[in-house]
C-alpha cells in the first residue's frame, strides 16, 4: 500500500542521542518554509491515489506545528488510513480531544527511557503527564507504547508500566550510535513491495524518497509542481545500506 510520510516541521524540539536530526536541519534549504501550512498540506493530498497511508512522522516531532492536531483530523475527513509517530512533546489534551474522532491505523508513542537515549525535554515540563495519562488510560485505536533498547523513565511508569522495547534503526548511516549496515548488492525494498512508493513529505512540498533519508540526498521531485504519480521513484543511492533492503 503507497504511503505519503509528513515532516509537517523542520526542527525537533527533541534532542534523542540516535537520531540525525541536525541532517536534516542543514540540507533543507535556509529560504523555505520550517513549517507546513495546513492548506498547503490539503491541496498535496489531493493527488494522492485512493487508499494511500498518510502517516504524520519523519524527521521532527509532528507535534511541533501547532496545527498538527487540525491536519490530522482533515486527513481523517478525507476517508484516509492515518498513521502518527509521536514523543507528545508540545500536544495539549484540547490536542488529544481534537483528535478523538480518529481511527488510527496507527498511533505510536515513542517515551523517554532509563538510559537517556530519547530526550525529550517537554517530558519534565507542567502538563506532559496529564496528556500521556490521556493517551494511554483511554487509548486510540492500534496504539502502541515504546521505547528504545531501554525502560522507560522511572519517573513515567506510574502511567505507562510496561512500554514495548524497540531496537534503534541504523537510518542508512545516519544513526549516531550504531555503525552503518554493508552495502548489499542486489536487493529489493521491503517496506514497499519493492515499489518505492513510501515516500517523505517536506514542508516545502519538497519530495524525498523515503523516512529513512535524513541528509536530503534522495529527491524526486516537488507536489507543489507534479503530482503524485509523476514523482521520479525508484532505487537510490542510500538503499543498498538501508535495513529495509532485502537482498537477492
Amino acid at each position: 500500500m503507497p504511503s505519503l510520510d509528513v515532516s509537517i516541521v523542520i526542527g525537533c524540539p527533541n534532542t534523542c542521542l540516535f537520531c540525525a536530526r541536525d541532517r536534516t536541519e542543514a540540507a533543507y534549504p535556509k529560504d523555505a518554509p520550517r513549517i507546513m501550512r495546513r492548506e498547503d498540506l490539503t491541496r498535496w493530498c489531493r493527488t494522492l491515489p485512493e487508499g494511500c497511508w498518510v502517516q504524520f512522522a519523519g524527521f521532527a516531532e509532528p507535534f511541533a506545528n501547532p496545527e498538527c492536531a487540525d491536519m490530522l483530523l482533515d486527513r481523517h475527513k478525507e476517508g484516509r488510513p492515518i498513521g502518527l509517530y509521536t514523543t507528545l512533546a508540545g500536544a495539549t489534551l484540547d490536542d488529544i480531544e481534537t483528535l478523538r474522532p480518529i481511527p488510527f491505523n496507527t498511533l505510536c508513542v515513542h517515551l523517554p527511557d532509563d538510559r537517556g537515549f530519547s530526550v525529550i525535554p517537554a517530558s519534565r515540563r507542567p502538563g506532559y503527564r496529564e496528556v500521556l495519562a490521556e493517551v494511554y488510560r483511554n487509548p486510540f485505536p492500534n496504539s502502541r507504547f515504546v521505547v528504545h533498547t531501554a525502560r522507560i523513565r522511572p519517573d513515567l511508569a506510574d502511567i505507562v508500566p510496561v512500554a514495548a522495547q524497540q531496537e534503534m534503526q541504523s537510518l542508512c548511516g545516519y544513526c549516531r550510535l550504531l555503525p552503518p549496515l554493508a552495502p548489499k548488492p542486489r536487493f529489493r525494498c521491503r517496506t514497499s513491495d519493492n515499489q518505492y512508493d513510501r515516500n517523505q513529505l517536506l514542508p516545502n512540498g519538497d519530495v524525498v524518497l523515503c523516512s529513512e533519508d535524513f541528509g536530503l540526498v534522495t529527491p524526486i521531485g516537488n507536489l507543489d509542481r507534479q503530482t503524485w504519480a509523476e514523482l521520479n521513484r525508484g532505487p537510490m543511492q542510500l538503499c543498498p545500506v538501508c535495513q529495509f533492503a532485502e537482498e537477492v
